[in-house]
């Protein structure tokens, strides 16, 4: 079988749950734009991943398996995976802000990319503008800081 039926297998198992767990009765506590409750942008982003999950899935029938991936960089997949993991733990106790601006960096530095200059000033871009996208436009909660007010 080729690898990207078994990915996109993957993926779209993985989103679909993810979906399903939206459901819960925890996240329904009305919505903060009239019907639309905070599960609302997230249900998009999750059913775009089933989507492109699906394609991958789809198109696997239509390549051999002489086209299949690369071998996977463990290594690199693991210190990626920490890093993901210990921003996520992070972020519950230290607010989204000061935990993805860190984060941010050591991810894409354990990914590849090495230019420190543009990655410190991404980590600060990419981060604060998805911070004031949720907070000011979207009107989402996002974890917040236990040591400042305003983030």
């Amino acid at each position: 079988m080729a690898t990207d039926r078994i990915y996109g297998a993957a993926l779209f198992l993985a989103a679909a749950l993810l979906f399903l767990t939206t459901y819960s009765a925890e996240y329904q506590q009305g919505g903060q734009f009239g019907d639309v409750s905070t599960v609302f942008v997230p249900r998009i982003f999750l059913i775009a991943w089933m989507l492109f999950a699906a394609i991958q899935c789809i198109g696997g029938f239509f390549r051999d398996d002489a086209e299949a991936y690369p071998a996977v960089q463990w290594g690199k997949l693991g210190a990626v995976s920490a890093v993901a993991i210990l921003a996520a733990f992070a972020m519950l106790g230290a607010g989204f802000l000061i935990a993805t601006i860190p984060g941010f960096f050591l991810f894409t530095w354990a990914f590849g990319y090495r230019r420190p200059v543009i990655l410190t000033v991404l980590s600060f871009i990419f981060p604060i503008g998805i911070w004031l996208l949720f907070i000011h436009v979207f009107k989402l909660p996002l974890p917040h800081s236990p040591w400042f007010d305003s983030f």
